[in-house]
């Protein structure tokens, strides 16, 4: 069975009304073509502010999409993004709004050669350090286009601080994530194995979420 989805942690601009974010992200979902409902949970972020866990199955270009569209209008100003693309790939992009766009500051694409659609160099390393939806090897699943990509939006150590720096937590922390993370195409399919290191480096909790569902 197909495991297509993305999983997000979207932190609100303050002020921003929790239900109205939450209609909007599923609104835009639905404008965009998504046909499968968005799970969401409200919870706190550390400082306090209000966030959502979103889950959705399906189309796994169509939530992330939304959620640059709320990015560049301001209803969001932080997200954290998941791309579960089952046997093609998976991708992780850490996105903040600044002056009304959505701005990509760490992304990492791992791609499963086999399934490329487009031929992969053999030689190259199945862990791509790309600026998120730059590389396109497994066709449209890799989302993010809407973003503004500046050249040092990928995996290197300039893009894993200011990572770290957005979500208030030590730099080590994202090394240790670059460490552990998992390299090897045939370990795609435990997606958790290859992403999870980003999120717990940066405090956010994996699924099952807890909180209030919205």
């Amino acid at each position: 069975m197909s495991t297509y989805g993305t999983f997000h942690c979207l932190d609100l601009t303050p002020g921003a009304d929790p239900a109205s974010a939450a209609a909007a992200l599923r609104g835009a979902g639905a404008e965009l073509g998504l046909d499968t409902p968005v799970e969401l949970w409200l919870s706190e972020a550390p400082d306090g502010g209000a966030r959502l866990l979103a889950a959705a199955h399906g189309d796994p270009g169509l939530v992330p999409a939304a959620v640059v569209l709320l990015l560049a209008e301001g209803v969001l100003w932080r997200a954290l993004v998941a791309i579960d693309g089952d046997e093609y790939g998976t991708q992780h992009a850490v996105l903040v709004a600044r002056d009304g766009e959505a701005r990509c500051v760490h992304a990492v694409l791992l791609v499963n050669p086999r399934n490329a659609k487009d031929p992969i160099d053999p030689r190259s390393p199945a862990y791509l350090e790309t600026a998120a939806g730059l590389v396109d090897p497994g066709g449209p699943l890799w989302s993010m286009r809407r973003a503004h990509r500046p050249a040092d939006a990928r995996n290197g150590r300039r893009a894993r601080s200011a990572a770290a720096e957005l979500f208030g937590v030590d730099p080590v922390e994202l090394e240790r994530a670059h460490a552990n993370v998992v390299r090897e195409p045939h370990m795609l399919e435990a997606f958790w194995d290859t992403y999870g290191p980003w999120w717990k480096a940066l405090g956010v909790p994996l699924p099952p979420w807890t909180g209030t569902p919205i």
